[in-house]
């Protein structure tokens, strides 16, 4: 992140959740590949007709089958519908060691850019039970969809470099946001701060002193990749 993003969270003792809408993976929230959604739809439309017609009261039984075909079709674009809104992501990296492609990628254009560590445990504990936390599945969408309830679980293989580990919350009342913010402790949930390899010695100083000036007390160290070698 830059400078201004660790400001924030140290001023508002948040971390930001995003609403998937503003990421540029246009598979975010995907199904599959559109030349295969026809097969998708079949699929889940038979499975919508089958739950309809066992429904208790039987009164499906009489209906006729191209009402019944629409009712199935509108009940899983409800479900798909009603999952995706209001969803926000907050989106980590998973890794015992740095990596140079996610420094570049996220300060591409900073410098300046600065990665916080915490582990699986702290940010379960900080974020509570509203928020669920698990590692992307990286999948093939050319052989394979990806059901309700699992677009935002899921990404190509293509960015399984990444290594990425997502909390997620849902929050319909609030549906139009951009995104939310999610108090937390930040002395419990911080382990480290880590410093860009690509920025200046003296960018180190400005981290220490703005985490003093917050009350804060987190290591603050320098990117493993600075190490010079012989």
């Amino acid at each position: 992140m830059d400078l201004a993003k660790f400001i924030s969270i140290l001023k508002n003792s948040t971390l930001y959740f995003s609403a998937p809408d503003g990421f540029s993976d246009i598979y975010e929230g995907a199904h599959g590949e559109l030349k295969n959604k026809k097969a998708w739809d079949d699929f889940y439309f038979s499975f919508a007709r089958a739950s309809i017609i066992t429904a208790p009261d039987n009164r499906w039984h009489k209906i006729e089958p191209e009402k019944l075909k629409d009712n199935a079709k509108r009940l899983v674009k409800e479900i798909s519908q009603t999952w995706k809104k209001g969803v926000y992501i907050n989106c980590w990296y998973r890794s015992e060691f740095e990596s140079e492609a996610m420094w570049k990628m996220y300060s591409v254009n900073v410098k300046n850019a600065i990665a916080i560590q915490t582990s699986y445990g702290n940010l379960k504990k900080e974020l509570g039970e509203k928020v669920a936390i698990k590692p992307i599945r990286y999948v093939d969408y050319s052989k394979q969809f990806i059901g309700p309830n699992e677009e935002f679980w899921c990404k190509r293989k293509s960015f399984e470099y990444e290594k990425e580990v997502r909390a997620i919350i849902h929050d319909f009342s609030n549906t139009q946001n951009s995104g939310i913010e999610i108090s937390v402790d930040l002395n419990k949930l911080i382990q480290n701060v880590y410093i860009s390899p690509y920025s200046p010695k003296w960018f180190q100083e400005i981290v220490v002193d703005l985490i003093i000036r917050y009350g804060y007390k987190f290591n603050v160290l320098t990117s493993s990749m600075s190490e010079i070698p012989f």
